[in-house]
């Protein structure tokens, strides 16, 4: 059995298991209504795993609260990360955007891993999963919406570090060829006459989102300063 280093009585400790590898961390947690001596325990797959475990326990037990945690798989705190925290604070279509994300890519790839036994390799398997399946478009946006939801894990103490905060992230190419002023010219002059011509024209010469154009209102434009206010979108949502 391989220990931690020592420590004080009342402070816990860390030690990995010889049956099966696992790393155990142990925190006395009290009495309970028996006057019997409680004890709290959490296993992990890694060392740093356990630790976190550890400072969270104690730091529960510092401030009076229960040192039981849930012990949370990344999909668990994925699903929930996207109901408590992303939902009441993004656009809609931007939860949509997290949700999809999630539910296609980061839990079929990560999800029955410990959220606080989560390894840089297991990112990378990520990428490289989701890369080969989809793009590395998609890649790119699974570890931003990923980096986000560890940050939020890290902030609220259940791990001691974002694994995703520093890998280097898969980066998309474009292939989009942008018109020439030629072909802008021919496609201005082929919509003229069509009903939705302004609103190509504005998203031609604008660059402006689709949903930025369609809740553009004339109360919004000023001709005489040349200027059109974008604050406003029109989306569709489910």
């Amino acid at each position: 059995m391989t220990t931690d280093r020592q420590r004080h009585y009342g402070e816990g400790t860390v030690f990995q298991r010889d049956s099966d590898g696992l790393w155990i961390a142990r925190l006395e947690s009290g009495h309970g209504p028996d006057g019997r001596r409680r004890r709290w325990q959490a296993a992990s797959r890694t060392r740093r795993g356990a630790l976190a475990s550890l400072r969270g326990a104690r730091l529960h037990r510092s401030v009076g609260l229960p040192v039981e945690r849930p012990a949370w798989t990344m999909a668990g705190w994925m699903r929930h990360w996207l109901e408590s925290i992303v939902r009441p604070t993004v656009r809609p279509t931007t939860w949509r955007d997290y949700e999809s994300v999630v539910r296609r890519h980061l839990i079929p790839s990560l999800g029955s891993i410990r959220l606080a036994d989560l390894m840089a390799d297991d990112v990378r398997r990520m990428h490289r999963d989701v890369t080969t399946l989809v793009s590395p478009i998609t890649a790119n946006k699974a570890h931003r919406v990923l980096r986000a939801a560890l940050s939020d894990a890290l902030n609220d103490g259940l791990i001691s570090r974002n694994v995703a905060a520093r890998l280097r992230i898969p980066t998309p190419r474009s292939t989009r060829i942008p018109l020439t002023a030629r072909q802008a010219a021919a496609l201005l002059a082929a919509i003229t006459n069509d009903r939705l011509g302004s609103r190509w024209t504005a998203a031609l010469l604008t660059g402006a989102r689709q949903g930025e154009l369609l809740g553009l209102t004339w109360d919004r434009v000023n001709l005489q300063a040349a200027t059109i206010d974008l604050s406003w979108q029109l989306q569709a949502l489910g």
